[in-house]
This record gives C-alpha cells, sequence and structure tokens, in this order.
C-alpha cells in the first residue's frame, strides 16, 4: 500500500503523520518508514488525506 509522511512541526513537539489511500495511519512522535511528501498539493490519494488531515 501506498503510504505518505508529513512533518508538522508544532511548539510543542514535532509529529510525523502518515497516511495512505484509506485514510490517517497515525500521528508519531519518530520518523517513520514511509516517504515524505515533498509538497501537499501533489497528486495521490495518500497526499489528499494529509492535506486533509493537515488542514
Amino acid at each position: 500500500m501506498k503510504e505518505a509522511q508529513w512533518k508538522m512541526e508544532t511548539p510543542v513537539a514535532n509529529f510525523y503523520l502518515v497516511a495512505s489511500a484509506r485514510g490517517l495511519r497515525g500521528l508519531f512522535w519518530k520518523e517513520q518508514a514511509a516517504p515524505y511528501a515533498d509538497s501537499l498539493d501533489l497528486p495521490g490519494e495518500e497526499i489528499a488525506m494529509l492535506s486533509q488531515a493537515v488542514g
């Protein structure tokens, strides 16, 4: 299953969101093995899920 990761920087900590086409897979404290999304405006269902979660 294709996944994408987004690093969300907050004043409290950095969080790593991982999503697939089926939805948000998790919110993590540490970097995961999924590839990073260069932008939330790119095509792809996993990127759309990240964009929706961040946005």
